[in-house]
C-alpha cells in the first residue's frame, strides 16, 4: 500500500520543486496516510528549529 503512497508524494514533490520548493520525503514504511500522520513526527521534527 505505501510504495503507491510514496510514488505519489514523489509526484506531488516534483511538482512542488518546478514551483521552487526546496524539500526532502522521509519514507515511514508502508503505512496509511492516517498511520503516517503519526509515525512521521519523529523524522522530520529536527529540521523545526532551522526552517526559514
Amino acid at each position: 500500500m505505501g510504495t503507491g503512497f510514496f510514488a505519489n508524494s514523489r509526484f506531488c514533490k516534483a511538482q512542488l520543486a518546478a514551483n521552487g520548493a526546496d524539500f526532502e520525503l522521509t519514507d515511514v514504511g508502508d503505512v496509511d496516510h492516517n498511520t503516517t500522520v503519526l509515525k512521521a513526527p519523529p523524522h522530520v521534527v529536527h529540521d523545526f528549529p532551522t526552517a526559514h
